[in-house]
């Protein structure tokens, strides 16, 4: 069976390209929402214990739930400082430290 699948990869170079890339390390990140991918390079350029996601992230299932898988080792928290929130969203008190697309990054005094 393998060798007749490399045979028909082979003989099939748009499927090889296929293949290829789905051994990529960032294969599988387009199914996440944009809005994760831009909390997780937030998360990776300011490294914290845990962050807290705004209201609206929250109340979007498909979002809430791939945030916190897709930020894994970064925890979820709710009294974290640091806010993920939409970079519409200017939250009262706190402090943008960066932005990502349409995601912003605050500190929030707790």
């Amino acid at each position: 069976m393998g060798i007749y699948w490399a045979y028909w990869v082979r003989q099939q170079p748009w499927q090889a390209d296929v293949f290829a890339s789905s051994l990529a390390p960032d294969a599988g990140e387009h199914a996440v929402p944009r809005e994760v991918r831009a909390m997780k390079a937030l998360a990776q350029r300011h490294p914290a214990s845990a962050y807290r996601l705004d209201q609206a992230f929250v109340e979007h299932p498909l979002i809430f739930q791939r945030a916190t898988e897709f930020l894994y080792s970064f925890r979820i928290a709710r009294h974290s400082p640091w806010l993920l929130a939409p970079d519409t969203n200017s939250p009262a008190n706190c402090r943008l430290i960066d932005q990502q697309q349409n995601v912003a990054l605050y500190e929030c005094p707790r």
